[in-house]
């Protein structure tokens, strides 16, 4: 059975708005807007994206889990760049 996948694109708006956290990082900012989602959660390793009560989650691509990781370091803002990554979200 074939898994469907969902784009979703992080822009230069979610990295210079975004902040360093699991609810408002630009990774989250970019599935709360692709998902119209008001529940996202990046943490761990895991995308978790939900109404507030009941969440799907997913391992963390390693793409994202590598610019979650340069993101949260001091100088990483600065130096982060728009990407686009898949998840087996609907």
């Amino acid at each position: 059975m074939k898994t469907h996948r969902t784009r979703v694109d992080v822009t230069q708006d979610d990295i210079d708005e975004g902040r360093s956290s699991s609810d408002n990082c630009p990774v989250a900012r970019a599935l709360r807007r692709t998902f119209k989602v008001k529940g996202v959660d990046v943490n761990g390793g895991t995308l978790a994206i939900g109404d507030g009560k009941t969440f799907q989650h997913c391992r963390m691509p390693k793409r994202v889990a590598e610019f979650v990781r340069r993101y949260d370091y001091p100088l990483g803002k600065h130096e982060a760049l728009p990407f686009t990554f898949f998840v087996p979200f609907k």
